[in-house]
């Protein structure tokens, strides 16, 4: 195994104690102790999540990392439930058939198992690599061996987040977009990621985070006609209701000419790539109660996925280019707007470059209508498992 310290090789009875006989540093993680995995594949999880150190990231994007490249297969029980199948046909097809037969009977049983095996691990699915205690122990253990990872964002407390105090005329500000999340961590982790810089936009929690400018901030978005709001969540029943409790709830745009595109994680957005990071849904979920689709319902019975299985750089190569989809030219020069300018971090507006993604057939942007109440449409393409973004910060990529 190598040390990621002094990258030398060294055999298990070298490290018995788990200290490299090169640079004597501590391994945080034994295989052959029952450990999932070693330091080395632990640090290329921390690396493949963080772009090397220069994204931030929260420690479930860690936990789904780790859990991809832990991904077991489920046993072959459709190859071994066929083989006494295969072994009568084989017998039968010597014996009372000649060579061009047999071998027709072989190619067919040989199919046959191949199928089922197939179908038995669509069911099944691929298994997931490891329990989320498990994990929680060997994060911490290897911040004490190698310290805290680049970029990562601990978990939001409820406490304020801004030291200074907002200036008197904050309220005077207008916003032109807003990303709303489900979860205060991923606000945590956007805000860590500059993305409210980069795009101009107010970034908050449907449930108060962060608290030092929430409630002055969400009355800034109620005020703005026209408002663009991007809503993330995850793929559970709570997560595909946000979007519409932002259009029914007076507390947020109810009546007001807002439009509001759901970003985030549904159904329609899973796909192979999530193949064994799926969770358990909600059994007992009754239809008419969620105002959901039926064919949604069906599936958040049986599963769940959250947010932050899609690796960050991805999250936010996808949310950029959603909102630059709706952004029209500048009218002046951002670069002559400086970070002084503005009393608050969310209002600093972003240089577009010549990677803006262009507009495409069949794009979503609804047509102001005076009197109208909010217009929540829902994006099916953007954050797509199978889809690649091209033209966004990052270029090309997937979900992994």
């Amino acid at each position: 195994m190598k040390c990621i310290r002094c990258d030398k090789d060294c055999t298990y009875p070298q490290r018995s104690n788990r200290i490299c006989p090169n640079c004597q540093g501590e391994f945080a993680f034994e295989p052959r102790d029952d450990d999932p995995i070693s330091d080395a594949g632990y640090q290329s999880a921390i690396n493949a999540i963080s772009g090397q150190g220069k994204i931030s990231w929260l420690s479930g994007h860690l936990y789904y990392e780790v859990a991809r490249r832990l991904r077991k297969m489920p046993p072959p029980w459709g190859l071994v439930l066929l083989m006494p199948m295969l072994s009568f046909g084989l017998f039968t097809a010597f014996r009372y058939f000649d060579a061009e037969y047999m071998l027709l009977l072989v190619g067919a049983f040989l199919t046959s198992a191949l199928a089922f095996m197939l179908l038995i691990v669509r069911l099944r699915g691929i298994r997931f690599g490891i329990n989320e205690t498990k994990f929680d122990e060997m994060f911490v253990h290897w911040c004490r061996v190698h310290g805290t990872p680049a970029g990562y964002v601990a978990p939001p407390e409820r406490k304020l987040i801004v030291q200074r105090e907002l200036e008197s005329d904050l309220a005077d500000y207008s916003f032109e977009r807003a990303v709303i999340c489900e979860r205060a961590d991923m606000v945590a982790c956007l805000l860590a990621n500059q993305f409210h810089f980069e795009n101009s936009c107010a970034i908050l929690s449907i449930n108060g985070y962060p608290e030092v400018a929430f409630e002055t901030v969400r009355q800034m978005l109620k005020s703005n006609s026209g408002l663009r709001v991007y809503v993330l969540h995850d793929a559970t029943v709570v997560g595909c209701q946000v979007a519409e409790k932002l259009r029914r709830s007076p507390d947020w745009f109810q009546g007001l000419m807002v439009y509001i595109t759901d970003l985030g994680l549904r159904p329609v957005h899973v796909g192979s790539a999530h193949a064994g990071l799926l969770s358990d849904g909600e059994i007992n979920l009754d239809h008419e109660s969620t105002g959901l689709d039926r064919k949604e319902v069906a599936w958040l019975r049986r599963h769940s996925l959250p947010l932050v299985a899609l690796r960050p750089g991805d999250m936010l190569r996808r949310l950029f280019a959603a909102i630059q989809k709706d952004t029209p030219a500048p009218d002046t020069d951002p670069a002559s707007v400086g970070a002084d300018t503005y009393p608050y971090p969310l209002m600093i507006p972003m240089m577009i470059g010549s990677d803006t993604p262009d507009r495409q057939a069949g794009d979503h942007v609804p047509t102001p209508v005076i009197g109208d109440g909010p217009v929540v449409t829902v994006d099916s393409t953007m954050f797509n498992a199978d889809a690649t973004v091209t033209g966004a910060v990052g270029g090309a990529d997937t979900f992994g």
